[in-house]
């Protein structure tokens, strides 16, 4: 029979795997590639008033969805386990209930601008390196780099950017809460 402490420990072992092999280039590459080639407005659907997506924004979509998975069994061994009770541990617990609740709207989204994908793309950085605590600094402003951009035309007017204008205020935060107890960035499965 499995227990929790396995069912977590290889959570945590696919999640970093996951996040290093198949997503921390991927999406650093689209992040600068999204960022050096600004939007082009003529990809606007003037009836529909929302972006197209290109390939890209498909690929980030389907590569991003395992997070939901990553997400939801964690908190589910959280529970079961009672493990959401030190400081460190309910953060993260908050981190990711919140993160299930608001990530849907950004992993299907139809266009990923380079301010909506630079968040995912440094918390890969984080998973790979998490004794480099100096990235969270980094996190910190590119998050708020992505609720500047929520801000900006023509993304403040598309229902699903304005959606996440108070999805962001609860994920930075979940992240203040982290910070404040000074929490690793360390996952059970990895030694």
């Amino acid at each position: 029979m499995l227990e929790w402490s396995q069912v977590r420990e290889w959570n945590d072992f696919l999640w970093y795997w996951y996040s290093n092999i198949v997503m921390l280039v991927p999406m650093t590459f689209l992040f600068f590639y999204k960022l050096l080639h600004p939007i082009n407005w003529d990809h606007l659907h003037k009836d529909k008033k929302e972006l197209k997506p290109d390939f890209g924004d498909k690929f980030l979509t389907i590569i991003s969805s395992y997070s939901l998975f990553y997400y939801v069994v964690d908190c589910i061994v959280k529970i079961a386990t009672g493990s959401y009770t030190t400081g460190c541990d309910f953060s993260m617990f908050l981190h990711h209930i919140v993160s299930l609740i608001v990530l849907p709207t950004v992993i299907f989204a139809n266009y990923w601008p380079w301010f909506w994908l630079g968040p995912g793309a440094m918390h890969t950085y984080l998973i790979a390196f998490p004794d480099a605590k100096w990235l969270n600094y980094i996190y910190l402003l590119i998050i708020f780099l992505f609720q500047f951009g929520l801000y900006q035309k023509p993304f403040t007017n598309l229902k699903e950017y304005s959606r996440m204008k108070w999805g962001i205020v609860t994920i930075e935060l979940a992240c203040v809460v982290i910070w404040w107890f000074d929490c690793t960035n360390h996952l059970v499965g990895i030694n």
